[in-house]
């Protein structure tokens, strides 16, 4: 009977343990819906790097999903799966190499094995191999689970490494005679190849071809004197053998593994500067080639045919990196397309490009849009330039907001929606300015500098209805806080500790919300910087049959960008499920806000006056309040005694006892030290606000400037 009752109560906990997250996300939310989708089956979002297996079978690495998607060698989908890391952007941080029913894929300095259904089957990690550790790998090729080629970024040094025998890696062509550039490496079954650029030899002997065993010996030194081709960039080994070398405008001449010539050089490629740097080899005479934004092209040195497309709908969400709204509309902004998408209420109506940016990448600029206080919406654009435009998106029609010249193009913006105004923080000499649409008044206020300004070149400001200015800098996870006057209030620590994993901060709904892009959740926080509970969690939406499948599983997000407030919605960009999430809060009735100012007999609990007997004071830098006014404003009793002069509060459990003239209190038994006693002021008994506050559980923010208290105290917490 023990045993069972044990085994009941083990199911209880659990469910307890289940139940309790949820339990906090609905004091918050009572709604949540999505806008948008992506990629849907056969088709692809943003193409990195694409390889061919031994069967034919194409790889496709897919930067936006941060996934793998395998397809036939008729380009029917196989399977596809979803990588437990955030990749790059960039081709340049990174090398992809399929190897029969697994991958391998470098990322950074780590090098993983993926078999074709996902499984993560060797992870190695590069800086702890001896005389590698300390260099950066940005290319590689495999012959097998522990023979590797890798070539270093920086001096181009080939290194031959035996996982099993790590202590003796190989530093290859290391001639003393030569200065070889290594263009490209590759393996074919178990022997190494290496395209390299002789730089001491003449100009018809300049590319040599490389084979290389396992162990290192040379079984083969090629010159290329006789290729056609101008400028050779890179070759590739389909499954039989054969060798494709290109050029940098995708001519190809075909070899066969003894190096003879089978395929004079094709014509150039028309638009070659559109593609990726990447040719692959595919059958006996066609390559592959990838269109960013465009898809999977097979290529046969004469034409070309989009064979995986990159989804292409007018509706279609693929990056949604910044998002504002209001009751009615939502603005989205796409980072790859470079549009901004309207929908009215849930129902997409219209896209725009942003045409000024055609030329910039993702890496040069950044754009964020914000909510006006009428339809309109304000785009700001940081790059070379600060630009601000007022978009109306109905009409598409645009004004550009004029700037003061003097602020930095690299300020972080923050506009405020309740009262458009403008917030500009220069994070290099720290002075925050602040200026409205049509005033040429501009404020500025000095922030101390508390952080390396190179360590807070992607921060975030928001700045709440008080004036109150929050600073985000994710490179040391930490969030201060300024009052009016630029005086620091307090600063708090974010629940993880890894680099850059934060990207963007909004309030909602007097809650401090942070979007942690590396763990695919939103984390909510009080403004005195205490932990409440976050949302999601990494979940994948992998080329679905139909849109539908993306307004499903919205707890399931995927490395999420920014977020977006307006009145009691947060809307959150999960921008590797190509879709937004938006969250409709509901009052919290628990909530209890009191504001309180030093000499005014006004007082505000949940923004409703109260007329106090007599006004807060300060005596050595503590505060104190009428001691039947703070009990009763969290909705404790209070009880006096006057022959002990002594003060009882009592709030569910919590008991706290305070006697008049005494720096000892006692909390729940507990005695406690008082930086202040409470003190009889003609004829009004007065107590510490903080300590009483901090006692029942709340957060207490004081602003130097305007000698104002703010607390806020939740009934249930």
């Amino acid at each position: 009977m023990k045993k069972s009752c044990y085994g009941i109560l083990s199911i209880l906990l659990c469910l307890f343990l289940i139940i309790l997250p949820f339990s906090f996300t609905s004091a918050f939310a009572e709604s949540h819906s999505t806008l948008g989708y992506g990629p849907l089956e056969n088709e692809i979002g943003l193409p990195l790097s694409i390889g061919v297996d031994g069967t034919d079978r194409v790889w496709v690495l897919d930067a936006l999903k941060s996934s793998i998607c395998i397809f036939s060698s008729q380009f029917t989908v196989v399977s596809s799966f979803s990588l437990p890391i955030s990749l790059p952007l960039s081709i340049h941080q990174l090398d992809f190499q399929p190897n029969g029913d697994a991958c391998w894929l470098l990322v950074n300095e780590f090098l993983y094995k993926f078999s074709i259904k996902g499984t993560l089957l060797s992870e190695i990690n590069l800086k702890t191999l001896p005389l590698i550790g300390m260099k950066t790998m940005d290319r590689f090729a495999a012959v097998s689970d522990s023979s590797f080629l890798f070539v270093e970024n920086l001096s181009n040094e080939c290194y031959l490494v035996d996982i099993s025998h790590p202590e003796i890696p190989a530093n290859l062509l290391s001639e003393s005679n030569n200065i070889l550039l290594v263009k490209e490496v590759q393996s074919y079954q178990d022997t190494f190849f290496l395209l390299c650029q002789d730089l001491l030899s003449s100009s018809d002997n300049q590319f040599v071809f490389y084979q290389i065993s396992s162990r290192g010996d040379l079984l083969r030194k090629e010159s290329l004197g006789h290729s056609k081709l101008m400028m050779p960039v890179g070759f590739s080994i389909n499954s039989s053998g054969t060798i494709f070398l290109y050029d940098g405008t995708f001519q190809f001449e075909i070899y066969n593994s003894q190096f003879s010539l089978l395929y004079n050089a094709s014509p150039p490629l028309p638009d070659s500067d559109q593609y990726r740097p990447l040719l692959v080899a595919f059958s006996q005479k066609t390559v592959l080639l990838i269109h960013p934004y465009k898809g999977v092209f097979l290529f046969d040195g004469t034409t070309s045919s989009l064979k995986i497309p990159v989804t292409n709908h007018d509706s279609v969400l693929l990056l949604p990196s910044a998002v504002c709204g209001n009751h009615q509309q939502t603005v989205v902004y796409d980072a790859i397309t470079q549009k901004l998408h309207y929908y009215y209420y849930e129902l997409w109506k219209s896209a725009f490009k942003l045409n000024f940016l055609q030329n910039e990448s993702l890496s040069q600029s950044s754009v964020q849009v914000f909510q006006s206080s009428s339809t309109d919406v304000f785009v700001v654009w940081q790059g070379v330039y600060l630009r601000i435009l007022r978009v109306n998106p109905l009409t598409w029609s645009s004004t550009e907001i004029q700037i003061p010249s003097y602020i930095p193009p690299r300020s972080t913006v923050f506009i405020r929606s309740e009262d458009n105004r403008f917030f500009a923080y220069s994070w290099y000499d720290s002075i925050l300015y602040s200026f409205s649409e049509k005033s040429d008044e501009v404020t500025k206020i000095q922030i101390p500098k508390i952080e390396n300004p190179y360590s807070m070149y992607n921060c975030r400001i928001t700045v709440d209805k008080s004036g109150f200015v929050f600073l985000l800098i994710p490179t040391v996870q930490k969030v201060y806080v300024f009052d009016t006057s630029g005086s620091l209030t307090h600063y708090f620590t974010l629940l993880d500790e890894g680099y850059l994993h934060y990207s963007d901060m909004k309030i909602f709904q007097d809650i401090v919300a942070m979007c942690n892009y590396a763990k695919s959740t939103v984390e909510f926080y009080t403004k005195k910087g205490e932990y409440l509970y976050s949302f999601g969690s990494r979940g994948a939406i992998l080329y679905p049959k139909t849109n539908s499948a993306y307004s499903e599983t919205v707890e399931s997000l995927q490395y999420p960008l920014s977020l977006g407030v307006f009145d009691k919605t947060l809307w959150i960009t999960d921008s590797g499920n190509s879709r937004v999430v938006a969250m409709r809060g509901k009052s919290n009735p628990d909530l209890v806000k009191i504001e309180l100012q030093i000499g005014s007999k006004s007082a505000y609990i949940n923004n409703n006056r109260i007329d106090l007997d007599a006004p807060p004071f300060t005596e050595n830098g503590r505060t104190l309040v009428p001691l039947r006014f703070i009990g009763e404003a969290f909705g404790a009793s209070v009880v006096w005694d006057g022959n002990t002069k002594k003060v009882t509060y009592t709030l569910g459990s919590t008991i706290i006892e305070v006697i008049i003239g005494s720096t000892i209190a006692v909390v729940n038994g507990e005695k406690k030290n008082l930086d202040v006693p409470p003190k009889l002021v003609n004829g009004r008994t007065f107590v510490p606000l903080r300590f009483i506050s901090e006692s029942f559980g709340a957060s207490v923010i004081w602003e130097a400037a305007t000698k104002k208290i703010y607390i806020e105290f939740n009934k249930n917490s």
